[in-house]
């Protein structure tokens, strides 16, 4: 069973709209609808993602920094 009623209305009346979990339930809107979803826009790679490295490749950089500052301040 599918109950719609009107976001005003549920605004109203919240506590006495709560209905079993068993129901769907569709909240209108008022004349200006607009979806509270949109649709995702999926963009094209550009230069910045083939400029990106690849995580092994991250790891990699990443460990050779912290063995430098490891080296660098053990000492002291």
């Amino acid at each position: 069973m599918t109950t719609a009623i009107s976001s005003k209305g549920f605004r109203t009346r919240q506590n006495n709209c709560f209905v079993p979990v068993t129901d769907e339930v569709c909240i209108k809107r008022e004349q200006n609808y607009n979806p509270l979803v949109e649709e995702q826009v999926i963009l094209q790679p550009d230069d910045d993602f083939f400029r990106a490295i690849t995580m092994d490749e991250f790891k990699e950089r990443a460990l050779l920094i912290v063995e430098k500052l490891d080296k660098k301040y053990a000492n002291k």
